[in-house]
């Protein structure tokens, strides 16, 4: 997968859609590309949070680690973003995200993802209201007991 066809991605996830195709090229040229295979821990539960990951291709469950064991929590799908809450808010990783499958990812450093929200509001206000979403639903969760399904463009 070239630096084109990740741009091509980009454009699609709801995130990212209102961003102009040369800013998108600088946002996929300041990424690094990862895979992570089956069964790797993409990032765990109270790590420090440097990063967020956009899912290229592939998927991963989320786990909210307890004293009595890992519950899983949510899933989440290719075009997906997942990371973001350690990175915006500087608190360790909320939960632990383990590949199902090979995932191909853009790794979005957090100095990128933070220039991307000053300079692109639209982007800073999807991310709000994706954060926003996350907290309603945990609770929810919290209260039912239930995993949650992302729904476009969110993670856990």
């Amino acid at each position: 997968m070239g630096l084109n066809e990740e741009v091509a991605i980009l454009s699609t996830i709801p995130l990212f859609s209102k961003i102009a195709m040369p800013q998108l090229k600088l946002i996929a040229f300041s990424c690094q590309r990862v895979i992570f295979p089956d069964g790797q821990e993409i990032f765990r539960q109270g790590e420090a949070g440097d990063c967020a990951y956009i899912f290229l291709s592939g998927c991963a469950d989320v786990f909210f680690e307890t004293p009595e064991g890992s519950r899983k929590i949510s899933s989440i799908r290719m075009h997906q973003i997942t990371g973001e809450v350690a990175v915006l808010a500087d608190v360790p990783r909320t939960a632990t995200v383990r590949a199902t499958g090979e995932v191909v990812a853009l790794k979005l450093e957090k100095d990128v993802l933070l220039r991307i929200m000053e300079d692109f509001p639209d982007v800073a206000i999807k991310i709000t209201r994706l954060l926003a979403w996350r907290l309603h639903n945990t609770i929810e969760h919290m209260r039912t007991d239930a995993p949650v399904e992302p729904t476009e463009g969110t993670s856990q």
